[in-house]
C-alpha cells in the first residue's frame, strides 16, 4: 500500500489497492520498485542491443531533444515517436532501476538489421533520426490536406460562394510541438535540436570554376589516421647502438575536426567532375560549418575495412575527448561546446564488443555510467585514461554553451 501510494494513487478505491498490492508482492517475476531516488534508469538487453540502449540513454540525456519529444502532440503517423514518448516517460517517472524497450525496438530497428547480432550504434542513431524526420513530415503533410479538406467543406457550406482564402495561419508548417517547445516553423524536432549546415566548395584547378553548395547534417563522422605523420624513424645504419626517443603528440578531437575541415586535393582516382569544363579534373575541396548545432554529435570512425580479410577491424587509436570544445565556422566566428555524453565501444573489432554511455550529472560533478541495466556513478570529470585501452569513445555528445 505505501508503494501504490507512492504511485500518486491515493484516489484510488481501497478495493482496487488492495487488488493491485497483491498482485505487485505477489508477482512471480522479477517486478521489483527498486529504483533509488535520483537514480538513473537502466535498459533491459534484448539480445546484443547494447547499441540501442547507449543511444536511447545519450537522447534521452540531452534534455532538450527530451523536453521536444513528450511535448510533441501524438500524431497516427507516429508510431516511432509515440513509442520514444513511452521510453521516455519510463526513464524519468519509473520506480524501478530498469525497464525494457522491447516495444520500442520492434518498430524503429532498421530492417536489415538482424535480431540477436551485434549491430552499429551510430548506424541505428541514424536511422531513428532520419525515421523521425520523415515521421514529422508526413505528419505535417497529413495535417495540411486535412486543413485544406476542412477549408473546403467550410467554403461548400459557408455565403461567400466559396472564395474563402487559406490564410496565412493555416498555410503555415506546423511543427507538431506545443508552444512550449523550441521547435520553430519550417524545422522538425530532429533539425531544431541537432541541425546544422555544411557549406562545401569545390575549385577547379583547369578552369578556375568554384561550385558552391550547402547541405544540412545532424552529426560530423572524423576519420581516424591509421598512421601519424612524422612519426616515421629515421635509417641510421652507422649508429646502431643509438636509441632514439621521440615524444608524440596525442591525437585530440580537435585534430580530427581540423583534418575534417582542412582543404582536401581531389586529384587522380579521385577526381572532381567540373561542370564548366564537362569533364574530370583536379580540384580543390573545401568544407565549412555553416550553421553549427544546438547540440553537436560527433562519431568517431574507428571501424576499418580490411580487404584482406573482408572485415572490418578497430583502430585502438588513443583520442583524446576535452569535455571543452571550440568548432571554427565559416564566418569567422568559434562556438563553444561542452561534453555531456559518450557512447564508448569495447572490445576489439565491430563484429563483437559491447556499447555503454558515460552521462554527465545535472551538477556537473559527476558522471554517470549505464551499461544496460547497470548503472554507476562516478565522481569528479570522466577520465578516458582509467578505461581499459580496448574501451574507446565512438560517438561523442556535446552542448552548445549557454543553453539551458
Amino acid at each position: 500500500e505505501c508503494v501504490l501510494q507512492q504511485e500518486n494513487m491515493a484516489k484510488m478505491t481501497p478495493e482496487r489497492r488492495h487488488r493491485l498490492s497483491g498482485f505487485v508482492w505477489g508477482y512471480p517475476g522479477n517486478f521489483k520498485l527498486d529504483r533509488m531516488s535520483g537514480q538513473l534508469v537502466g535498459l533491459v538487453n534484448l539480445g546484443n542491443t547494447c547499441y540501442m540502449n547507449s543511444v536511447l540513454q545519450a537522447l534521452f540525456c540531452t534534455r532538450m531533444f527530451q523536453s521536444q519529444v513528450v511535448a510533441t502532440r501524438k500524431r497516427n503517423a507516429q508510431p516511432v515517436l509515440v513509442s520514444l514518448q513511452r521510453v521516455f516517460r519510463s526513464l524519468k517517472h519509473s520506480k524501478r532501476s530498469s525497464i525494457s524497450p522491447r516495444p520500442f525496438l520492434d518498430i524503429s530497428h532498421p530492417p536489415w538489421f538482424d535480431a540477436g547480432q551485434q549491430q552499429d550504434c551510430s548506424e541505428f542513431l541514424t536511422f531513428l533520426l532520419h525515421s523521425l524526420e520523415e515521421e514529422d513530415k508526413k505528419g505535417t503533410e497529413d495535417d495540411v490536406n486535412k486543413t485544406m479538406t476542412e477549408m473546403q467543406w467550410e467554403n461548400c457550406a459557408g455565403d461567400d460562394g466559396g472564395k474563402t482564402e487559406l490564410t496565412d495561419d493555416h498555410r503555415g508548417h506546423d511543427s507538431g510541438v506545443d508552444s512550449g517547445g523550441e521547435t520553430g516553423h519550417g524545422h522538425s524536432l530532429v533539425q531544431a535540436v541537432f541541425g546544422g549546415q555544411l557549406a562545401t566548395s569545390y575549385h577547379c584547378l583547369e578552369c578556375s570554376h568554384t561550385s558552391q553548395g550547402t547541405s544540412s547534417f545532424t552529426d560530423l563522422t572524423l576519420a581516424i589516421p591509421t598512421t601519424r605523420q612524422g612519426q616515421s624513424m629515421p635509417d641510421l645504419p652507422n649508429l646502431p647502438n643509438i636509441t632514439i626517443t621521440r615524444a608524440r603528440h596525442q591525437l585530440t578531437v580537435k585534430d580530427l575536426l581540423k583534418n575534417y575541415l582542412e582543404p582536401e586535393d581531389l586529384f587522380g582516382d579521385n577526381q572532381y567532375q567540373c561542370d564548366k569544363c564537362e569533364g574530370l579534373r583536379d580540384a580543390v575541396k573545401t568544407t565549412q560549418i555553416k550553421a553549427a548545432p544546438k547540440h553537436l554529435i560527433i562519431t568517431l570512425l574507428r571501424f576499418k575495412f580490411d580487404a584482406s580479410n573482408c572485415q572490418k577491424v578497430k583502430l585502438l587509436t588513443l583520442v583524446d575527448c576535452p569535455e571543452s570544445l571550440s568548432v571554427p565556422l565559416s564566418g569567422g566566428e568559434v562556438m563553444r561546446y561542452q561534453l555531456y555524453c559518450v557512447v564508448v565501444h569495447s572490445g576489439q573489432s565491430s563484429e563483437v564488443g559491447h556499447y555503454y554511455s558515460w552521462v554527465r550529472g545535472r551538477q556537473g560533478v559527476e558522471w554517470h555510467k549505464i551499461s544496460d541495466e547497470e548503472v554507476d556513478t562516478v565522481t569528479g570529470k570522466w577520465d578516458q585514461e582509467e578505461q581499459s585501452r580496448r574501451d574507446t569513445p565512438y560517438m561523442l555528445f556535446y552542448q552548445r554553451e549557454g543553453l539551458v
